[in-house]
């Protein structure tokens, strides 16, 4: 084996190891889904169109319905336990069992619901568009307002400590729970961005340190000293979630977002780690190395070094192969009938995506692809398997 060679298939599983592994995992629904939340590795929820709301117990390996009682979207949801939660939809609703059963929670009157945020099972908040913020310390059985500004999105990375968007008119923080209000940042827009401050998600790691985002008008708004000063960068981003100070992630675009972003430095620098083929509209990591992000079409993914299957899945102990190989045409993949495959990835020897079929058969037509080394990754709903592929 010459040195080049052996340098080349070297590289390449280096590179393997590092290279992001976004893999699609069966939602059972082509409705478009909103927003996820996972209260672990393994436990969490998503909800969409047409009262949809589904529950994962296993990391994502099974998908199951939860009946809401709802006919049309659920676009918002605050879990604070596996069992306790919020959902909205046509109204307001609360479990206190995983969802098995639902209790009807109150209204302000016409409020436009933009976002929910519950601290506890008592003390929770609507952002209201047309009418303002309004806070419950009842578990939802009554409502106070608390601002009359419209507001977008609230989040309160302490119990004392929260921020909210007022669209144009700004962002605010309270510092007594949600009783009061003091604006942060008003109407004022950084150089060339006329529009650019109508934040429309926040996501804080502490009270010192929150990203304000905004999808349309072009950037994402952060405070490293409690709002003290504001600073501003050009990236239109549509939702935000950090699993830690320095490691976050964002979906990038202007009305179609599809590319997911990674900071390693808490928030100075992003770049770009994955190319959705489906417009993205929520992101969530339960930890620097596990997340998931949902779109439209009933789109779920999954990140993570073993991002199908459960913890410890060996998916290399069941028994697949590709032939032939070295392969000119086509090359078929052999495993077992209990295993169904979700993707199929081809990797260059530097790591670099060759090509990527999302619904895949057993058959893999490899014609246009240039003669030399590649890995093949085979994502199934038992995990991932990795093999070298030689094209002549």
């Amino acid at each position: 084996m010459s040195k080049r060679f052996a340098m080349l298939i070297t590289l390449f599983f280096v590179v393997h190891v590092a290279f992001s592994q976004w893999i699609k995992q069966k939602s059972g629904t082509s409705t478009s889904l909103y927003q996820v939340q996972m209260l672990d590795d393994q436990i969490g929820y998503v909800s969409g169109n047409n009262g949809t709301l589904l529950k994962t117990i296993n990391g994502g390996v099974d998908w199951k319905l939860v009946p809401a009682n709802f006919s049309n979207a659920i676009k918002w949801i605050s879990f604070l336990t596996p069992n306790v939660g919020f959902i909205h939809g046509a109204g307001l609703l609360k479990t206190v069992d995983g969802g098995n059963s639902w209790i009807q929670c109150s209204l302000p009157d016409t409020v436009k619901v933009e976002d929910i945020f519950f601290i506890d099972g008592n003390n929770g908040f609507l952002a209201c568009l047309d009418s303002g913020l309004y806070k419950t310390v009842d578990g939802a059985q009554t409502w106070s307002r608390v601002s009359t500004k419209g507001c977008r999105a609230v989040y309160f990375p302490t119990p004392s400590v929260g921020f909210a968007s007022h669209g144009f008119a700004g962002i605010s923080k309270s510092i007594d729970g949600g009783l009061t209000w003091e604006l942060i940042h008003d109407q004022s827009s950084p150089p060339n961005a006329d529009v650019a401050n109508v934040p429309e998600c926040i996501h804080c790691t502490s009270e010192d340190n929150c990203f304000f985002g905004s999808t349309f008008y072009g950037g994402i708004y952060r405070t490293q000293d409690a709002g003290n000063t504001v600073d501003f960068q050009h990236i239109p981003t549509g939702n935000i979630h950090f699993p830690s100070e320095d490691v976050g992630y964002l979906l990038k675009g202007l009305t179609t977002l599809k590319t997911i972003m990674q900071t390693k430095d808490g928030g100075d620098t992003w770049e770009e780690v994955y190319q959705s083929d489906k417009k993205l509209y929520d992101i969530w990591f339960s930890s620097n190395t596990s997340g998931w992000a949902v779109g439209e079409n009933g789109t779920i993914l999954r990140y993570g070094n073993n991002p199908v299957g459960a913890p410890g899945t060996k998916i290399d102990e069941l028994n697949v192969s590709i032939y032939p190989n070295p392969a000119s045409n086509s090359i078929t993949i052999d495993l077992s009938e209990q295993v169904s495959i979700l993707q199929v990835e081809i990797l260059s020897a530097l790591g670099s995506r060759v090509a990527i079929i999302n619904s895949p058969t057993n058959k893999i037509n490899v014609s246009r692809i240039q003669s030399g080394i590649y890995m093949i990754r085979i994502c199934t709903d038992q995990g991932i398997f990795n093999t070298r592929l030689v094209k002549e």
